[in-house]
C-alpha cells in the first residue's frame, strides 16, 4: 500500500521536502515505518530519538495509512 508521510518544522528541514510517498506492506508496523524513513532520510535520526516527535511522526503516517 502507498502512504503519504508529511514533514513539518525540523523534519521538513532535515528531509528537504514537505512529504514523502512510501510503499509498504499492509502489515507494516510503526517500527518498520520508522526504519524505512531513517533509511531514506538518515538525517531524521536527529529527531527520531525524541519520543514526542517520533510518536507524532509515526501517528501521522498511521493516520494516512488508515485513510484519515
Amino acid at each position: 500500500m502507498r502512504v503519504t508521510v508529511l514533514f513539518f518544522a525540523r523534519a521538513r528541514e532535515l528531509t528537504g521536502t514537505s512529504e514523502a510517498q512510501l510503499e509498504l506492506e499492509a502489515t507494516a508496523s510503526t517500527d518498520s515505518i520508522a526504519q524505512r524513513l531513517l533509511h531514506v532520510y538518515p538525517a531524521l535520526q536527529e529527531i527520531m530519538g525524541r519520543c514526542d516527535e517520533r510518536q507524532c511522526l509515526l501517528q501521522r503516517c498511521i493516520l494516512n495509512r488508515d485513510g484519515w
